[in-house]
């Protein structure tokens, strides 16, 4: 494995059983940690039948044929084309998973296990003369074209041989060929060969019945000899044979019956076994999916530790430094305490420098502290500045929310305006209806009421102060002068000198209607048909 080729690769490898993943992790355990620490290449086993999300990969290696049926497989059958890995299938050359890639898949199960029989057979004489390949070199090649993906890379598979491929033509041949030469001798064999087209029968049908053929009767003793009733046989034994006879019989019963029994328990151990392998086959599987989670955090500790390693050795290789810088100033400070003249001004120099030193560290301190200071109220006038203008963005924010609100409350007071006076001028035409239906109501109670006053009028006696009849039509068609208008009652509303004072007379404040029809007038007059109605009012 070209691990030094990649970089930052995933790498998804599948085989079918546990013992094969087992292998790989021992192969993959072999690379030098320091290959490891160099490359950043994510190397994961997972099983055929393992749940695992091919697409979060860059390469998909199918170890072998179990990778057709898995579930990476399908997952990378149905993703986008931009979404798909480079997937690898590696095959054995010539053997069974070899030609089930170029079966048909319209075969049945037992057509497909002829054409591997065949093909396989077929294929000994290629095996024989073919050549080991370069296995390390393709693996290089291919190693170098994932690493660096070249347009003109063009790998050609082995591919099978196309006679091999002829499942079924081979051995119809063979086997249609010893026929064809049967049925040639047989055509040479003939004394005329069958070159025209077929004669009918040349005999002669029979007219008369064939003769009935009756069996010849046998002796019991023929018949016995011939067809002998196995029933009926007996075979002459010595007591000795009998004897071993029989104990041989028991002691193959026995052994039947333990044959038996020990079939009974090996199933039951079979069962048994088979239950205990497939609850190991689930634990295998957890302690795998475990364990590749183990490797993965233990890769990334192992990481983590060499980062810290690494800065461990720099921090010592400083330490160091330092340590050796130490180490040449204490000898120059004894080479200069050693000298008694010249060292003691320079001793109270140093001392002088030593002080200055520190009161400049104080300074530098207070400064600092001034400095924190000035950030602390610069920060503090910067907030402040912000709260201001974020206050002033507010009120302005406000003051339009208030002239919004103040047109929408003139817009609603003109509408609140416009619906009192729209209900105000409903009222009133209510009124003004109701007062008309109340006009008109007495109007009909006055009419009534003169018509009722009219008919008492025409019914009673006229009280005059001479005999002569005055005509019912004279009273209600001729107006009197100086009465002021119709007079439909026999007197005006204001009496008159020419009236007569005693005359009873209603006096009547509104108009009178106008008078009914002289017939009515009459005939009301001259019989009594409301004479009941008026005795009632």
């Amino acid at each position: 494995m070209e691990i030094k080729t990649y970089t930052d690769k995933k790498v998804l490898i599948i085989a079918r059983s546990q013992k094969l993943l087992g292998y790989l992790q021992a192969i993959i355990g072999t690379i030098n940690p320091s290959d490891r620490e160099e490359s950043e290449l994510v190397v994961q086993l997972a099983h055929a039948e393992q749940d695992v999300d091919a697409l979060a990969f860059d390469i998909v290696i199918g170890y072998d044929s179990a990778y057709a049926a898995s579930v990476a497989s399908q997952q990378v059958e149905q993703a986008e084309p931009s979404k798909k890995p480079v997937v690898i299938s590696l095959v054995i050359t010539y053997s069974i998973e070899h030609f089930e890639v170029v079966i048909p898949t319209d075969f049945g199960d037992l057509d497909r296990k002829n054409a591997l029989l065949i093909s396989i057979f077929q294929s000994r004489a290629v095996l024989a003369n073919h050549g080991d390949q370069d296995v390390e070199r393709v693996v290089a090649e291919f190693a170098e074209h994932l690493r660096d993906p070249d347009l003109a890379f063009d790998w050609e598979p082995e591919l099978i041989p196309s006679d091999l491929l002829e499942f079924y033509d081979n051995a119809q041949k063979s086997q249609t060929q010893p026929q064809s030469q049967l049925e040639a001798r047989q055509i040479s064999a003939l004394k005329r060969k069958h070159d025209g087209p077929p004669v009918g029968s040349p005999k002669r049908l029979r007219r008369s019945q064939s003769v009935a053929q009756t069996p010849a009767e046998l002796d019991s003793t023929v018949r016995e000899l011939i067809d002998p009733d196995p029933a009926k046989e007996q075979v002459m034994l010595t007591r000795a044979a009998w004897g071993a006879l029989t104990q041989k019989n028991t002691e193959l019963e026995s052994q039947l019956r333990d044959k038996d029994e020990l079939e009974a328990i090996t199933r039951k151990q079979i069962t048994r076994m088979s239950k205990q392998i497939k609850s190991h086959e689930s634990t295998a599987n957890v302690i795998q999916k475990q364990h590749m989670a183990a490797l993965s955090e233990r890769a990334g500790f192992e990481k983590e530790r060499n980062q810290a390693v690494e800065q461990e050795q720099a921090v010592r290789a400083r330490l160091a430094e330092r340590d050796a810088t130490i180490l040449a100033l204490q000898a120059r400070l004894e080479q200069a305490a050693s000298k008694d003249s010249v060292l003691a001004g320079l001793d109270e120099k140093s001392k002088q420098l030593s002080a200055a030193r520190e009161e400049i560290r104080l300074l530098e301190k207070k400064l600092k502290s001034k400095e924190s200071d000035f950030d602390f109220a610069r920060g503090q006038y910067q907030d402040e500045r912000q709260h201001v203008n974020d206050t002033m963005q507010e009120n302005k924010e406000l003051r339009e929310q208030v002239a919004q609100l103040k047109q929408q409350f003139s817009e609603s007071l003109v509408k609140i305006q416009q619906i009192n006076a729209d209900s105000s001028q409903k009222d009133l035409q209510r009124l003004v209806v109701e007062a008309q239906t109340l006009a008109k109501d007495r109007e009909r109670e006055l009419e009534r009421t003169c018509e009722e006053l009219r008919s008492l009028k025409n019914g009673r006696r006229e009280t005059r102060g001479t005999s002569v009849p005055r005509s019912p039509r004279m009273g209600v068609m001729t107006p009197r002068n100086g009465r002021g208008g119709l007079s439909t009652l026999g007197a005006s509303a204001g009496a008159t000198p020419g009236s007569r004072g005693t005359s009873p007379s209603h006096v009547v404040e509104t108009p009178a209607p106008p008078p009914p029809p002289p017939l009515f007038a009459a005939s009301s007059a001259a019989n009594g048909r409301f004479n009941h109605l008026r005795d009632r009012l």
